[in-house]
């Protein structure tokens, strides 16, 4: 008796049984995740705390919060640093974590003491610390908040940088590349931006 081979119809179809085998065992393997909903909440995020910001600054003689708050009472309540300080305009702790981070299990989403680290993934700029809001002569060209936490960073409630670190701007998994090339930051005039991570950005007030 003649063995009898495959038809071309027969392996198409084992083919595509297997696919769809795989399809359901295996769904993380064809799913590619979409990273620019993630840029976008990350954006909300550094918005609403420059909202926040913005609320301190206009109960605090103008001033933009300092970096170590413990010894400054605000509403009865004593603080750790500026990001606790700031959560007392109505912002949650969620808002001051990358949802990147997340996402990729850097973090966990389980609450922090303002002394902890990973308490927040946004540095503030430490050159705005305590000054008039006046002194800015170019809001719109001085960063306020910036994306950070680079896993080596305490990142507690007094988070801030003075200067960008320059060994970032060589590392392809630093935060200056966490959304698609590039992270975000909130001006000093509320606006928030992505900008690519080859851009020379300076914390210097404009």
């Amino acid at each position: 008796m003649r063995r009898r081979g495959f038809t071309i119809w027969q392996a198409v179809v084992i083919l595509a049984l297997v696919a769809i085998a795989a399809i359901i065992l295996f769904p993380a393997l064809f799913v590619r995740v979409n990273p620019a909903p993630r840029r976008s909440t990350c954006q909300s995020h550094l918005k609403q705390i420059s909202l926040g910001i913005v609320q301190y600054i206009q109960d605090s003689d103008n001033k933009f919060p300092l970096t170590y708050m413990n010894d400054v009472t605000i509403s009865t309540e004593t603080t750790f640093g500026w990001a606790d300080t700031i959560q007392l305009f109505k912002i949650s702790q969620e808002t001051f974590w990358c949802p990147t981070q997340i996402e990729n299990g850097v973090r966990n989403n389980q609450e922090k003491k303002p002394s902890d680290r990973d308490y927040t993934d946004y540095f503030f700029n430490r050159r705005l610390a305590g000054i008039e809001e006046k002194k800015i002569k170019s809001s719109s060209l001085t960063i306020m908040l910036g994306e950070g936490n680079d896993g080596t960073d305490a990142a507690n409630a007094r988070y801030s940088l003075s200067t960008l670190p320059a060994a970032w701007k060589s590392d392809k998994f630093s935060p200056l590349y966490r959304h698609i090339g590039g992270s975000n930051y909130a001006f000093a005039d509320g606006h928030v931006k992505w900008m690519k991570a080859e851009t020379n950005q300076s914390l210097a007030i404009q």
